[in-house]
């Protein structure tokens, strides 16, 4: 309901009001409505004002209808009255809108109360006049679809409109019921499968639109789909495989047994065999799957095609032959037989190189254990191949190979071996200062494995013999010597003699340190010094001499000098190259007859 007022220009406690109301909305084909209208005159003064005259004219328009136009009488105190009512139908917009105007005008020609105008607006119910689509059932491009829409007059007619949307408009069928089952025509099918032979996917649109007759009134709203190209994969039914590994082959002698992880399968697609797209699709490529490993290769249309994969796991070979679409036939063949072999296994905790002599020795023993595939591939049955070993010195890069041959103890699927094993060394024999890294290699038909030890070396802390001790080595007869350290003979720095002997010193320079005990003359009462030959050639530096006797008169052992009250003294006066003077400052002893066990001991380097 709407309204309008305006006062009267006379008196504004007077006005006049026009109210319209929408009473009826027709269906889609009238597209009409009835609208009712009544005019008011208005007073809010308690004073009576009314006329019996009908010449005041009040004119009243709907949607640009007059309405009303007639003289009236009135009679107002404080109060409304109706004056005038009525119904108009209102004809709608071709969509159903509408939007009316209504006004109304007033003159008083009685109580000079003057004139008053309204006017205002409303809108009225829409009215659906055209079909709108709903939803849309199916996918499968080839098979049927049905469209749900709502109409909203049975007066008209109803063609869908079926479209790629926004490119083309692909045929429009008549349907005037909703939920109507269809299929599209053969040429639209056609048109989709060209267009869309690289995906499975096709943007379909469907729109119901509105006739009057043969004139269409509404395009109508269009609800997209995806539809799908469904049952296209591609024909494609055989492939010839075969085991190509000559090893393996030569093993089982039969190219259609697969020796898992082992033989090379080829797969070969012949033309005569070769897979063929449907439905407007190209062939792309095969695929051959063994296990977790896959090969691609093109497609061809007039030559073989072959896919090769080593070390093929097991004997089930699947081919799948795809199109442009990535739609897909799957053959699958079994190899005739599955001959689980296992590789050749050395137990790395069983494996041990060992010196002889308690570990101390020259000579190496060497133990392993391990197992084998003890049966047979077909044609021939597995065996131990080779067993070798090849060595070098830890500190060394450079490897030697083993002249010891292996032979193995098999028991069922184990293996073992222990014996001692040598150099290239005269004696084959391994050098006790070094380590060495064995490195040993087994092998049968199908596979080989390497493993490594460490022969440690063999120096002894300490090493008696009958004629020395060795320290940090063997004793060797061949050097001699009470001792021996790291095979190098030892003069002992406790060894006193009167023949020269090479101490373990070593003076300033790096020079070994000699040592020689002089047995000397002391000086008699006539001579104040006394001089002995040491018969000690090339002497280079003296580094330490001293004196050393026994004086028979005190009966005591003394060294350097002898000192009574300080009175006199005896001492090494000079040691020269040739000879150990002693000198005395009393010569009123004879010190050469008091005394014994006279020595002069000298420490020197050696100019050669």
């Amino acid at each position: 309901m709407a309204s309008a007022s305006g006062n009267w220009s006379g008196d504004s406690r007077f006005s006049l009001i026009m109210n319209v109301s929408e009473s009826y909305v027709s269906g889609g084909a009238e597209n009409y409505s009835n609208v009712d209208w009544n005019l008011q005159l208005k007073s809010t003064s308690s004073y009576r004002t009314y006329t019996n005259y009908a010449k005041n004219p009040l004119v009243a328009y709907v949607d640009g209808q007059q309405v009303f136009n007639q003289n009236i009488a009135y009679d107002l105190q404080n109060n409304t009255v109706t004056v005038a009512s009525g119904t108009v139908r209102v004809y709608h917009n071709s969509d159903g809108t509408k939007t009316i105007g209504f006004s109304a005008s007033f003159t008083d020609n009685s109580n000079g109360k003057g004139s008053a105008s309204c006017s205002s607006s409303m809108g009225l119910t829409t009215i659906g006049r055209y079909a709108v689509t709903n939803s849309v059932s199916g996918s499968n491009i080839e098979s049927n679809f049905s469209v749900n829409y709502t109409k909203y007059s049975n007066s008209f007619s109803y063609k869908l409109r079926i479209s790629i949307p926004n490119v083309v408009m692909l045929e429009r069928i008549d349907y005037n019921t909703s939920g109507a089952s269809f299929s599209l025509s053969q040429t639209t099918i056609d048109n989709l499968l060209n267009r869309y032979n690289t995906t499975n996917n096709v943007p379909l649109g469907f729109a119901v639109e509105t006739y009057s007759g043969g004139t269409k009134l509404s395009d109508g709203n269009e609800i997209k789909i995806t539809g799908k190209i469904v049952n296209a994969n591609p024909v494609f039914t055989d492939f010839e495989y075969e085991d190509i590994n000559a090893t393996t082959l030569a093993l089982t002698g039969d190219s259609s047994i697969n020796v898992n992880g082992y033989s090379t399968i080829k797969a070969t697609i012949s033309t005569t065999n070769k897979a063929t797209a449907i439905k407007s699709a190209t062939m792309s490529k095969y695929r051959f799957i063994i296990g977790d490993t896959s090969s691609d290769v093109s497609y061809s249309d007039d030559s073989t095609v072959e896919i090769t994969i080593p070390n093929a796991k097991n004997g089930t070979y699947n081919m799948y032959a795809i199109d442009s679409r990535q739609n897909s036939t799957l053959v699958t063949k079994l190899a005739s037989n599955e001959i689980n072999y296992t590789p050749i296994s050395l137990n790395a905790s069983s494996l041990s190189a060992t010196r002889d002599s308690s570990g101390v020795g020259t000579n190496c023993t060497l133990h392993f254990e391990g197992t084998f595939w003890n049966n047979s591939f077909g044609q021939e049955t597995n065996s131990i191949t080779s067993v070798s070993y090849r060595f070098k010195k830890t500190s060394s890069s450079t490897w030697e190979t083993g002249p010891t041959t292996i032979t193995l103890t098999i028991t069922d699927d184990t293996f073992s071996f222990t014996g001692t094993i040598g150099t290239n060394n005269q004696g084959y024999s391994w050098d006790l200062g070094d380590s060495y890294n064995i490195e040993i290699t087994i092998s049968d038909e199908l596979s080989t494995i390497t493993k490594e030890v460490i022969l440690m070396s063999a120096v002894p802390t300490l090493a008696l013999s009958k004629n020395g001790v060795g320290i940090m080595g063997k004793y060797d007869d061949n050097v001699g010597g009470l001792l021996q350290v790291g095979g190098e003979k030892v003069n002992l720095t406790d060894v006193y003699s009167t023949s020269e002997i090479k101490t373990n010193k070593v003076w300033i320079d790096g020079s070994p340190i000699y040592r020689k005990v002089v047995s000397v003359d002391f000086p008699t009462n006539s001579n104040a010094t006394a001089s002995t030959y040491h018969n000690i050639s090339n002497i280079s530096i003296i580094t330490h001499f001293w004196l050393m006797w026994y004086d028979s008169t005190d009966q005591a052992w003394y060294n350097y000098y002898k000192d009574t009250s300080g009175s006199y003294y005896v001492q090494i006066d000079n040691v020269t190259s040739t000879v150990v003077r002693v000198k005395a400052n009393n010569t009123a002893v004879n010190w050469n007859a008091r005394t014994r066990h006279k020595y002069a001991i000298i420490e020197y380097t050696k100019s050669s």
